[in-house]
């Protein structure tokens, strides 16, 4: 499973490699997860930045990106982004193995956030042959299969440059959209 923000070549894949995070869980199974994000040339200290979320054991990942639009008064967004990806880590820990509800993840994750700025967002879980996820703005994911993009996840965005995001702004999680994609084995890269 590839997430990522400002899609690139996969050409360039081998300059992120000290972004890659990935886990194969121990057990036998047919599943397993990683992200890989792509860093931007700007600061991300003053940018905002994405941020991933791995959760192996429970096979949920996410990505959150602040807003850098922040940075022009004077917030970073980052901050945001980091403690709403924390609460998420947190939150994945209160659901149950195997059935793990990503818009639960997001709206007790988003309640207990309190930093100024604001983030998109993208959290999702695989359970089984389903990969369910939620995504606010225009973080995102896609599902390839035989080498071929298969899902791509919708963006959203009030206008251009201006994505949905959760903070201290008016969105909320209940804009969030959902999906639920069937995966087969090897369908992810």
């Amino acid at each position: 499973m590839i997430i990522q923000k400002n899609p690139r070549p996969l050409a360039e894949l081998s300059q992120v490699s000290s972004y890659a995070y990935s886990s194969i869980p121990k057990r036998k199974v047919q599943n397993g997860c990683g992200i890989v994000l792509y860093p931007q040339i700007r600061q991300v200290e003053t940018t905002g930045g994405g941020f991933p979320l791995l959760c192996a054991e429970k096979e949920t990942f996410g990505v959150v990106d602040g807003v850098g639009g922040w940075a022009k008064k004077g917030v970073d967004a980052g901050k945001h982004a980091r403690a709403l990806m924390f609460n998420s880590e947190l939150a994945v820990q209160h659901q149950p193995v195997g059935w793990v509800d990503p818009r639960k993840v997001l709206d007790e994750a988003f309640s207990k956030t309190e930093a100024r700025g604001s983030s998109t967002a993208c959290i999702l879980t695989l359970t089984g042959h389903i990969l369910r996820a939620v995504n606010i703005g225009d973080s995102g994911f896609v599902v390839i299969r035989n080498g071929k993009f298969d899902y791509k996840s919708r963006v959203q965005q009030h206008r251009f440059n201006c994505p949905f995001q959760l903070g201290n702004c008016n969105d909320n999680p209940s804009l969030a959209q959902g999906s639920r994609v069937f995966v087969e084995p090897e369908t992810l890269s």
